[in-house]
């Protein structure tokens, strides 16, 4: 039996559920509640894509590059997302 490494990128929502992206199947996403859980689904995704799609071309994973962008305060967010009072509180939470 073959396998297929891929590269599994994740994230963490507002709600607190873990969202991971299948880099190399475009469109292969899936969610959970906690780790191990994502990582079955994310196997489970992964395979149905598979059998319905089929390999597409090879995309090679190189890396994770950071880029940082400077921000004016006050920044334009959701009142949600934040309860930052100032921008010296942000620096203190976020440098």
């Amino acid at each position: 039996m073959y396998s297929l490494k891929l590269t599994v990128v994740i994230e963490k929502d507002e709600d607190g559920y873990y969202v991971a992206s299948v880099l190399e199947l475009p469109g292969c996403h899936t969610q959970a509640r906690d780790l191990n859980e994502l990582m079955k689904r994310v196997k489970e995704a992964a395979e149905l894509y598979l059998e319905t799609e089929g390999i597409k071309e090879k995309m090679e994973f190189v890396g994770v590059q950071f880029v940082e962008v400077p921000l004016k305060w006050p920044f334009k967010t959701h009142p949600q997302k934040h309860s930052l009072r100032s921008e010296t509180e942000f620096s203190l939470k976020w440098v």
